[in-house]
């Protein structure tokens, strides 16, 4: 008798573009911290696969052994069980690594339904055999089970075989994974279940099937599970059984298993411009922009489980807008004909952002649905229920630490509830420092939450798929692109005029060296006020002569990002840029000539970097050295490291990125005091000395605009800890921010769940 099981559990979504190979992606990030993230490599996933399908095996086996060798002590229930209780603690301790799939069927089952990325299904399938493999290479080695085991009438085989007809198994195999696939999908991937249980459920379903159909089938569910012991005794015989009936189940599985899966999640990261403030307004001007681990989540479900009978004669649905850090909700009714939105809220709690991006998602919803428009049609009647969430470092959260007696540090914040409630502002808005409603730190909320919002919408009406965005979707160009355009546009008629799209680029793309659009790209979606069809703006848009530039780009290796919060309450962007505007057409000449400077300034700390990035690939022990040894020392003392010549290469970099930001410092405040707005204000410019004189920092400075927003600084080592003790001796919050070089990505569940749900990485995608 071989009584077998299988295992899994919840989903993990996209998988790292840098742990599957592809072009930049993921530094996983946990979607209830908003502090340091910690990556799980995809090598780390495949190894989680091997040991859980091996222990899964090697326990259910040996029971399956003992049971038969030492006078059934174990029994049919004891073997259930343990195949059970092992399937649950795997699930318990893995899950969080890998999503616990123990089984080709389930990654299959997976990638059909677009939860798990198809090119990474060999890499599962193949750790989930070895496994299964080694496992009965040891059952074989520790019991001995060498005499006849094909044939049964000698040693205990521990794989797989039909014990009554071919047919008559194959329909148990059949139902039993249907009833391990049905369980997953209700309580593990279905947000409306309590996931925390979700293994229990699972290991529960295994010890039930076990039950029933072992002594018929052997329950296998699994053909990683069948493979690894007909691999080591070579018994093939009615194989097929157990490889087929699982897999057909895994193709199929995604319409009816996954149907109560509703809700997507998706999420975009917030960004710091390094260089190109000001600049980066005009082609061909650059800018090096770093995503964050600061990331905005949209959650996009239906309000309505069912369509109630009458609905498909109406003209009008419900939209739903929820931000429960602003303690608003704002109700819409969408026009099915028009596609328009009229709020039906109060006029305070609505968001044009978020506005913008429903109407310009939908309108390509309907654009790219030529078949099947009665399944988008349904998905309307049903409502939209759309909710909002930025992490805290989009935030200030300085009032909060101060009255808990708390000190501003990095710790202090790391207390805070995720998602915590937002402070505004009590000064006005048009203030000296210009303050906006709500005390931001400059991370790019508007731009995060808009691109976070169209991916959420187009995924959730199957425009894009978001599991695998670069390849080619349904407008001849990548889902990434489709997400950019959209986002873009929405974003730049929320504000009202067409910016530079930097913001949004890095939130969609990730890290980059970007060149602006032209703006004429938009000026098709501008006509859509004078009551062009949405359909056909949207339309015009994607097929628009997009002309931005971008290159892949990030901190050279061992350099880390640091954000500090003054405290100041944040500065107005549009303002400040409208002020050097007025300034550039008072005094042309001198704007010329500063913006070339500066422009030179940029570009050489760009190639120091550059360089720096190139040096640690090529002398990488040297590099590792040189970084250790600055990371400790201020920085005229790091020309004394220089005793080797790539040693003093690497030095020279160091000291020139240094001279360049320094450059780039000084022509930002000549700026900003002949546009007299506060780019750099004293207050910032005593700050950012202060920094750069600590020992291993590189550079600091204001990003993007300036102003009273927080400043960053680049770390070299492990340096940062005593610059973020520093900054609080002089009143300033390090925030938990970091550099993440990854894009939009889908996630996994709603980023407030506890529990195993939440363990479960989502994994990201550029």
């Amino acid at each position: 008798m071989n009584e077998i099981s299988v295992s899994i559990t919840q989903t993990e979504t996209i998988v790292s573009d840098l742990e599957d190979g592809r072009t930049g992606h993921r530094g996983s990030h946990s979607p209830v911290s908003s502090g340091p993230l910690v990556s799980v490599s995809f090598a780390q996933k495949l190894v989680g696969e091997f040991v859980g399908t091996f222990t899964m095996i090697f326990a259910g086996c040996s029971a399956i052994v003992v049971n038969e060798t030492y006078g059934k002590p174990v029994t049919l229930p004891g073997i259930a069980l343990v195949w059970g209780l092992t399937v649950t603690v795997m699930i318990y301790s893995i899950g969080h690594v890998s999503g616990a799939h123990f089984n080709p069927a389930v990654s299959i089952a997976f990638a059909v339904s677009k939860k798990f990325p198809y090119k990474q299904v060999p890499g599962y399938i193949a750790a989930q055999v070895l496994g299964s493999t080694l496992a009965a290479a040891a059952l074989r080695l520790v019991f001995h089970l060498n005499d006849n085991v094909c044939s049964l009438k000698g040693d205990v085989y521990v794989g797989t075989y039909p014990s009554n007809s071919n047919t008559t198994s194959f329909i148990m195999e059949f139902i039993t994974t249907f009833n391990l696939m049905f369980v997953i999908s209700a309580v593990a991937t279905d947000k409306r279940a309590t996931g925390s249980f979700a293994g229990i459920a699972i290991g529960a379903t295994v010890v039930l099937d076990i039950l029933f159909s072992g002594p018929i089938s052997g329950a296998s569910m699994n053909p990683a599970r069948s493979l690894g012991p007909a691999f080591i005794w070579g018994c093939y015989k009615d194989l097929w059984l157990y490889i087929i009936s699982p897999v057909i189940l895994g193709l199929i599985s995604d319409h009816f298993c996954y149907s109560v899966e509703m809700a997507v999640v998706a999420s975009a990261p917030g960004k710091v411009l390094m260089t190109g403030g000001y600049l980066i307004l005009e082609r061909p001007n650059t800018g090096l922009v770093l995503s964050t681990n600061a990331r905005f989540y949209a959650i996009v479900k239906p309000i309505n489980e069912e369509v109630k009978p009458d609905s498909w004669a109406w003209q009008w649905t419900d939209v739903k807008l929820t931000s429960p850090q602003l303690s608003r909700e704002s109700m819409y009714k969408l026009s099915l004909k028009h596609l328009t939105l009229q709020c039906v809220s109060a006029s305070d709690s609505r968001n044009p952002f978020v506005e913008h991006a429903i109407q310009y998602a939908i309108a390509a919803a309907h654009l790219a649905t030529d078949k099947g428009k009665e399944a988008l049609h349904k998905l309307f009647l049903q409502g939209l229920d759309i909710t909002i969430l930025g992490s805290n470092d989009f935030y200030s959260y300085r009032n909060q630490i101060e009255s808990l007696g708390l000190p501003l540090t990095p710790e202090s914040l790391g207390t805070l509830a995720p998602f915590a409630s937002i402070t505004f502002n009590a000064d006005e808005s048009n203030g000296a420092n210009c303050k906006p409603e709500v005390a931001k730190t400059g991370l790019g909320s508007s731009a995060a939450m808009t691109t976070a919002v169209v991916a959420a919408l187009l995924h959730y009406l199957g425009v894009v798929d978001l599991s695998d965005p670069c390849k080619e979707g349904k407008f001849g160009c990548s889902d990434l692109d489709v997400i950019h355009m959209i986002a873009q546009t929405s974003h730049c008629l929320a504000q009202g005029k067409v910016g530079s799209g930097f913001d949004v680029s890095c939130a969609v793309y990730g890290s980059q060296r970007y060149v602006r659009f032209s703006p004429e790209v938009l000026s098709f979606a501008q006509v859509a006020v004078t009551g062009l069809p949405l359909h056909e703006v949207i339309g015009g848009i994607l097929k628009g002569k997009w002309d931005h530039e971008r290159t892949e780009f990030s901190l050279p290796p061992l350099m880390n990002l640091f954000l500090g919060e003054p405290g100041s309450g944040g500065s107005s962007t549009p303002s400040m840029v409208g002020a050097v505007k007025k300034w550039q057409l008072s005094d042309p000449e001198k704007a010329q000539e500063n913006w070339q400077k500066l422009s030179a300034a940029n570009l050489e700390l760009e190639i120091k970097l550059n360089v720096l990035s190139k040096l640690a690939k090529e002398h990488w022990d040297v590099y590792l050295g040189v970084i250790n040894s600055c990371s400790v020392l201020t920085s005229e003392k790091w020309v004394l490291q220089a005793t080797e010549p790539i040693n003093e290469a690497i030095i020279r970099e160091l000291l020139g990125a240094r001279e360049a930001m320094l450059r780039i410092r000084t022509l930002m405040r000549q700026m900003g005091e002949a546009a007299s707005v506060p780019i750099e204000p004293e207050s910032q410019t005593q700050l950012l000395d202060s920094t750069m004189n600590a020992e291993g920092v590189l550079l600091a400075g204001v990003p993007g605009a300036g102003g009273f927003d927080a400043i960053f600084a680049i770390t070299l080592g492990d340096s940062g800890s005593k610059l973020t003790q520093a900054w609080s001796s002089h009143n300033v919050l390090a925030l938990l921010v970091r550099e993440d070089p990854h894009g939009v990505c889908l996630e996994s569940g709603d980023p407030r769940t506890t529990g195993i749900t939440s363990g479960v990485s989502s994994v990201h995608l550029e």
